[in-house]
């Protein structure tokens, strides 16, 4: 027979809300019993329906009750007063409501299997022993309304399930109220180190609740809690003492033993917090003593190890940067003082790579600018000097003298030449002078041949010339009427005279 819960049903659920084992075996027996209850109704509708026809006849035939009096007519052998003579009009039995019956049954029934299911689980969680009163008041109103209830007064009854079960919801506020009160103490317990207290408030919160998972913990936390204390004591002492180290073991310890004792993981965390200070602290001192002592490599590795401390500090990235500006300065004075070796050794290139260097690091060093100026002009005359020098038979050339003529004087006007250039003047000043200095010269001909030194002199007919030339390359043309021109090529090295030349025509025309 479908139909809305009743308020009873309600109640019992607002009752075992918060007990999720006693709310599954009431809403079962609820289940249960409302099937169980409609196959009785249809069975209490068939007796009921039989009664009226086997019954019925004989209840009509019975004296009604007269109207107004609640008693029944006097008997033959008694005699009324004749002011009372006048016949009362008989009463019609009401008709008997079965449907509404059954349906008062039903929800009857449904307080009932409420009742006796919450009454059960109390009782099993020995409720007798934590709410007698409530609970006791419970079992008098439910046997009271158990005794209406076989009498068939089921409104009745239902009126004293629903008492009963006002009662109950009294110890299941007690019960909420011992298991609020026993956690907080066994709570404190645990803070305090007092594990009998402990163990007995937990125990006590799991005969009401089996499956609270505070007090299941509360009691595993109570069972070390003794060896607890002892290695937090001996941590803290040894904290206490600086013995940074052994405090962390110590604190380790206990939390392996009670991931819960807050006493420890905070004691971990403080001293651990300690240790990383001192080390950052040391870190950065030696950071600072070494940007102190011009060590920049050396304060970079310890601004690492003070890093993987404490990764944003400002400090670090301030000393970061007054290591990378002493990096960078020390990098610029080596370049100078690199150039300026170069210089005195006069290797020009050497120290014009060392300034540009500079120059690359910071493009307005004055000192690298003003080295760049001076070097490559000096740079010039020596690569100048190198190419007369390394190629002499260049200054054969009129054209090559005239500019290895303009390279000394140039090189003359420079202030503290150095070895290196007075030595290159030197050497370049004697090649030229043996350029200029004239070689004897020995032409060998047949008297017939008429000899020309193209763009020097025209030599005539001889059998033998002496002459002197500047060294150079020259051309020697012989000519004879009725023969072939001949022509020789010669070089006049300084210093050094030509094997004879023969210059004569042989070959007829």
């Amino acid at each position: 027979m479908p139909e809305q819960e009743s308020q009873d049903q309600v109640v019992v659920k607002s009752i075992l809300r918060p007990k999720a084992r006693a709310g599954a075996t009431a809403s079962a027996a609820r289940e249960g019993s409302r099937y169980g209850l409609i196959g009785l109704a249809l069975l209490v509708l068939i007796v009921l329906a039989v009664g009226v026809f086997v019954f019925l006849p004989d209840v009509v035939e019975q004296p009604l009750p007269v109207a107004g009096t609640g008693t029944a007519p006097a008997g033959p052998a008694e005699e009324q007063p004749a002011a009372q003579a006048v016949p009362a009009e008989p009463e019609i039995p009401e008709k008997i409501d079965y449907l509404q019956l059954a349906l008062e049954m039903d929800r009857a029934e449904q307080s009932r299997g409420a009742y006796e299911a919450l009454l059960a689980s109390f009782e099993k969680r020995g409720a007798g022993q934590w709410a007698p009163q409530p609970l006791a008041l419970a079992r008098t109103a439910g046997e009271q309304a158990l005794k209406q209830f076989e009498v068939r007064e089921y409104s009745a009854a239902r009126e004293g399930y629903k008492n009963a079960l006002d009662h109950l919801q009294q110890v299941a506020e007690t019960a909420d109220r011992i298991v609020r009160e026993q956690l907080a103490a066994g709570s404190t317990a645990l803070a305090e180190g007092q594990s009998t207290a402990a163990r007995q408030a937990f125990e006590t919160v799991l005969e009401i609740e089996p499956d609270d998972q505070t007090a299941t913990r509360g009691l595993e936390r109570a069972g070390t809690l003794d060896e607890v204390f002892a290695l937090t004591a001996r941590a803290t002492e040894a904290e206490r003492q600086g013995e940074l180290s052994t405090a962390v073991e110590g604190y380790k310890q206990v939390l392996a033993l009670d991931a819960d004792m807050t006493a420890a993981s905070d004691g971990l965390a403080r001293v651990q917090g300690r240790i990383a200070a001192d080390s950052f602290a040391a870190a950065m001192s030696q950071a600072m003593q070494a940007l102190a002592a011009d060590d920049p490599a050396a304060a970079r590795a310890a601004l690492d190890r003070a890093a993987r401390i404490r990764p944003s500090a400002a400090q670090i990235q301030d000393a970061r940067a007054r290591a990378a500006e002493l990096e960078r300065q020390q990098q610029v004075l080596a370049y100078q003082r690199q150039a300026e070796q170069f210089e005195r050794a006069e290797q020009w290139q050497a120290a014009l790579n060392e300034y540009e260097a500079a120059l690359k690091v910071d493009p307005a060093l004055q000192f690298a600018l003003q080295g760049t100026a001076r070097v490559e002009p000096r740079l010039a005359i020596h690569q100048q000097f190198d190419n007369l020098l390394g190629q002499p038979e260049r200054l054969l050339s009129a054209a090559v003298r005239g500019q290895a003529e303009a390279l000394l004087s140039s090189a003359g006007q420079i202030p503290g030449p150095g070895p290196v250039l007075e030595d290159q003047i030197e050497k370049l000043s004697g090649l030229l002078q043996r350029a200029r200095t004239p070689v004897q010269v020995v032409l060998r001909s047949d008297s017939q041949t008429r000899v020309v030194i193209n763009r020097v002199a025209e030599l005539g007919a001889f059998a033998q010339h002496r002459m002197e030339l500047l060294p150079g390359r020259y051309v020697a043309v012989g000519t004879r009427q009725g023969y072939r021109d001949v022509r020789k090529e010669f070089t006049v090295l300084p210093g050094q005279s030509p094997d004879p030349l023969t210059v004569q025509c042989e070959e007829q025309i």
